[in-house]
């Protein structure tokens, strides 16, 4: 018992050791994976950033780099490569998790353009000042389009210009419809048209562009599942037919033309299945 103990003590203590070591070399500018580490970190602050949360990139990398460090050693200790698996995993999961909740915010942001335009057309009938209408439409707008209006505004007060706090909301957002939106606010007020009757005509060709996008989703959707039935198929085949004959796949498998044969195929299927899904990932 008490040589498990001091075993275990030893591998956090050599955890510990590399956990330190690993963040002073990767903060060094002349660190090969320096530059990695630091991407990783502005990647991790940028996505928090756009979310909101008010945590830091650095810190998580920092945990990160410390689990790292105690899965390895766990895994040169007693041998058991799934805890490396666990330590890649472990840099690699949160910041797709994060990305995938920016893109989550992103596609809220875009179901709200449409009626924003419409609250904001209806501010400007009772007060012609854009300044005036948008702050008025940030008190109805939900999040999350009614944060990032609010940061905008926010900036405008602490003395950026309307243009500038509306561009920069394009650029942080990144939306489509979104953009449409903004470009359209700028240009009517540059040109003096009919803003409100401007950015009710937007809101509408944003909803039925969004009615188009939801049937191309719906047929699009189909073919996906097909592929995904396609692509499943000849690893069942194959499962079926090693439980019927084992003996089956010999001639596959132990010759110079089956091994031809085999790669061919198996390449051939590759190239078809990545076309099938690049005519089905249409762009909208």
């Amino acid at each position: 018992m008490q040589t498990h103990l001091v075993g275990y003590a030893g591998a956090l203590a050599v955890a510990g050791a590399l956990a330190a070591l690993g963040y002073i070399a990767l903060t060094r500018d002349d660190f090969p994976l320096a530059l990695l580490y630091r991407q990783h970190v502005n990647d991790l602050a940028e996505q928090l950033d756009f979310l909101l949360w008010h945590w830091s990139g650095s810190r998580i990398a920092a945990v990160e780099l410390a689990c790292a460090s105690i899965l390895t050693t766990l895994a040169a200790f007693e041998g058991q490569l799934v805890y490396g698996g666990i330590a890649v995993l472990g840099f690699v999961l949160p910041l797709t998790w994060l990305k995938q909740r920016s893109e989550q915010k992103r596609q809220r942001i875009e179901s709200q353009t449409d009626s924003w335009l419409t609250i904001l057309a209806n501010a400007l009938r009772a007060s012609p000042s854009l300044g005036e209408a948008l702050a008025q439409s940030v008190t109805i707008v939900r999040a999350p389009l009614g944060d990032e209006l609010r940061l905008s505004m926010r900036a405008t007060q602490l003395g950026r210009t309307l243009e500038e706090a509306l561009s920069e909301l394009g650029k942080r957002v990144g939306t489509p419809h979104l953009g449409t939106a903004l470009g359209a606010i700028l240009i009517g007020r540059e040109t003096g048209g009919n803003l409100p009757q401007i950015l009710e005509e937007t809101a509408s060709s944003l909803r039925e562009m969004e009615r188009l996008h939801g049937v191309l989703r719906t047929r699009t959707s189909e073919g996906r599942t097909q592929l995904f039935a396609m692509a499943g198929l000849p690893l069942g085949f194959v499962f079926m037919l090693s439980r019927m004959d084992p003996a089956w796949s010999e001639a596959l498998l132990r010759t110079d033309i089956g091994n031809m044969l085999l790669a061919l195929v198996v390449l051939a299927y590759t190239i078809a299945l990545f076309l099938a899904w690049r005519i089905l990932a249409v762009d909208y």
